[in-house]
This record gives C-alpha cells, sequence and structure tokens, in this order.
C-alpha cells in the first residue's frame, strides 16, 4: 500500500487553491436585480467611438438590469481566430461586433469548471437608473482574479448615457470621464443565456 505523505497533500492543495480565481469586492456590489429597466433601450448594444472611429467601446445593458463589458472592437482585425468566423470585408468595426455577437459563445462565453467556476462573471455586472443617473458595477479580470469597478453618469435620452465618472476598486483610484454611449438596435438575445450564476445572491 502506498503512504500518502501529508505535506505532499498540503503542498498539493495549496497549489491547487493558488490557482483558483478569487473574486475581490463581493461586499461592495450593491446592485439588486430589477424586474424591468425601461427609461432606455435595451435591445442591442450601447457604444462609444475610440481613436477617430477606427474603433468602438461596446456594451451590453439589459432590462433586467444585467450588464456585459464587450471592450474594444477594431475597424480592421487581422488574427486568424477572427477570420475563421467573421470576413471583416468591410473593415467596419460595427460590422466586425455584430459578428462577434452572432457568435457570441465563440468570442465572449467563457468554460469554467470546478477550479475557475468564478470566472463567469468576467465583464458581468449590474446597472440601475434612478432620478435621470446611471450607475454601473461589474467585474474585470486582473493576473486571473475579479475586481469590482463602479461607473456613474447621466441619462441624456432613451438612446444615449454620458459616464463622468469611474472608481476602481482594487486600487481605490477614481477617475474623471466624459464618454458617451449611443445604442444601435440589433440582436443580442444570444448574450442572455450567458448570465452568470453568481448575481442569482445578488
Amino acid at each position: 500500500m502506498v503512504k500518502i505523505n501529508k505535506y505532499s497533500v498540503l503542498i498539493f492543495l495549496v497549489i491547487i487553491y493558488s490557482c483558483v480565481p478569487i473574486t475581490h469586492n463581493k461586499n461592495k456590489f450593491d446592485i439588486k436585480k430589477s424586474e424591468s429597466i425601461d427609461e432606455i433601450k435595451t435591445y442591442g448594444y450601447y457604444y462609444s467611438n475610440n481613436r477617430n472611429n477606427e474603433s468602438i467601446v461596446a456594451r451590453l445593458l439589459f432590462r433586467d438590469g444585467f450588464y456585459k463589458e464587450l471592450g474594444v472592437v477594431n475597424s480592421e482585425i487581422n488574427n486568424k481566430y477572427f477570420k475563421k468566423y467573421c470576413d471583416n470585408i468591410e473593415s467596419n468595426c460595427f460590422k466586425n461586433l455584430e459578428c462577434m455577437i452572432d457568435n457570441y459563445d465563440n468570442f465572449f462565453k467563457i468554460e469554467t469548471n470546478f477550479l475557475n467556476r468564478s470566472s463567469e462573471i468576467w465583464d458581468w455586472g449590474r446597472f440601475e437608473i434612478k432620478e435621470g443617473k446611471i450607475k454601473i458595477q461589474y467585474f474585470y479580470n486582473r493576473f486571473g482574479n475579479y475586481y469590482l469597478v463602479e461607473e456613474r453618469g447621466v441619462i441624456i435620452d432613451n438612446k444615449s448615457f454620458n459616464i463622468s465618472s469611474k472608481y476602481d476598486y482594487r486600487n481605490g483610484i477614481s477617475e474623471n470621464l466624459n464618454i458617451t454611449y449611443f445604442f444601435k438596435e440589433y440582436d443580442v438575445n444570444k448574450a442572455l443565456n450567458c448570465k452568470p450564476r453568481f448575481f442569482n445572491n445578488y
């Protein structure tokens, strides 16, 4: 019979634990689930122009208050993985983003297992609108761990809003911003089925 050294087991467990992502600042996540948010359009995506219209920053805001950060999408994307699903013939960042949304599972969905199950919250969060002001909280990835970010701004109309501040709970740094996001109608239903289970407890 093989004897197992207790120190070897301890070292093994420490290594395994060190590989497990940690979600920080959960106690600061205070936006509750909403039944319906009607102040702004939600059947599509929001974008802001970046770098002289050569790229856009995109995000999804759902009617039930869920939020998904999609990030920067360029007008020209030359990597082989992108071209496997999207032709990029028009060199158009909107067309590129919409192709990525159509192929959501291939570009945005995070495959999880027992060790990395918390990674499903990557770039997910919630938003709320009160008295014409918008507040967004979502978790971002840094070296495999997840930290909370909070953005605040004002609603311009039902198709646009302006973000004026950002606070990073990881380092306590606040930023003043002036970024306006505009709505573009598009079918985003493929993202609806990927909402993290993490938020069921909040």
